[in-house]
């Protein structure tokens, strides 16, 4: 389960397997000639995984949850706050220690078209992260062979390059070489979106059971609140860079209870059952250029009232393991 979100003043050691401490990014933003303004792309996230669990970060676009993914790697630097991997806080440590740490860490990108180089092949790809950490000729061999059963690809096609493989096969390698390590957490950032609909089921369920099989811990990045419930325990909603909601993805989407949770969910289609009341946010989500003294989906909130304009809303346990920011919940 994950452990209450509330303050913490020290950057001690983490008892979780990846904790996510107080987290912000802002970028800048020139404004005329002497002026910067920021995008407060994460604005205090707080978050833990336990070894073996799967925490599903939805939200719309723009909402930071990619932002996020690339922090908990440390790709770029925070803002403030700090991340926790098995004990240790990365954003503390030198490019050596770094280096050796992201061997127990793989990321899966969005676009597999963009994230595979077109002049290597499909061998080279996948052996490349075994190259940069000194492993032999022979052992890579082995383990190459090995993680292309994993992901179903064929033996033969290691001497191909990226534009002779279909995006679904694109993705496959994408995932056996963020394997190819023997990583402990698995960052995937939206890794079906770029795929046709015939294809996202199968990533999906390789995705899956590669999680359970290899028992490795998933931070899986998704605008789908369907996808997120197949492949993950928990779930955690942002919007305008904050977390909204927090809890079991079984119990979350049953009965969200975050004004914008439920507007995600109502907006869900679910075969062989009853038409499902939509609920319709008023304009769009902007990104959050300024600092807001209340609740950023104030603007957009069916409930919302004057106290959501003037105070923001902590983050709360309101059940047991069921965490919501709402003055009114």
């Amino acid at each position: 389960m994950l452990p209450t979100l509330e303050m913490r003043d020290t950057v001690m050691a983490s008892h979780s397997f990846l904790e996510i401490i107080h987290l912000k990014k802002y970028f800048p933003m020139r404004v005329g000639l002497f002026s910067t303004r920021y995008i407060y792309a994460v604005d205090d996230v707080s978050f833990a995984l336990e070894r073996g669990e799967s925490l599903g970060l939805v939200g719309e676009s723009g909402s930071g949850k990619s932002t996020v993914a690339k922090l908990a790697m440390r790709l770029i630097e925070p803002t403030e706050g700090a991340v926790h991997f098995m004990g240790r806080n990365i954003l503390q440590m030198d490019k050596n220690s770094l280096r050796k740490v992201r061997q127990e860490m793989a990321m899966i990108f969005q676009d597999p078209s963009s994230a595979l180089d077109p002049k290597m092949t499909v061998k080279d790809l996948v052996n490349e992260p075994l190259k940069l950490t000194g492993h032999k000729k022979e052992v890579i061999v082995e383990k190459v062979a090995r993680v292309l059963d994993l992901v179903n690809l064929p033996h033969s096609y290691l001497d191909r390059y990226p534009h002779e493989l279909s995006g679904g096969e694109k993705q496959r390698v994408g995932i056996a070489r963020a394997l190819i390590t023997n990583p402990r957490l698995v960052i995937a950032d939206e890794p079906t979106s770029a795929l046709d609909v015939s294809i996202q089921a199968q990533i999906l369920e390789l995705v899956k059971n590669l999680v359970k099989d290899l028992e490795v811990t998933l931070l899986f990045i998704s605008h789908d609140l369907a996808v997120v419930k197949h492949v993950c325990n928990e779930v955690a909603v942002m919007y305008m860079g904050k977390i909204m909601e927090l809890g079991s993805a079984k119990n979350l989407l049953r009965k969200p209870l975050h004004p914008y949770t439920r507007a995600l969910c109502s907006a869900v289609p679910e075969p062989n059952s009853k038409a499902k009341e939509r609920v319709l946010l008023k304009d769009s989500p902007q990104y959050s250029t300024s600092l807001m003294l209340g609740c950023k989906f104030n603007a957009r909130c069916p409930i919302a009232e004057k106290k959501c304009a003037e105070e923001s809303p902590k983050m709360v346990e309101v059940k047991l393991g069921r965490f919501v920011a709402c003055h009114f919940v």
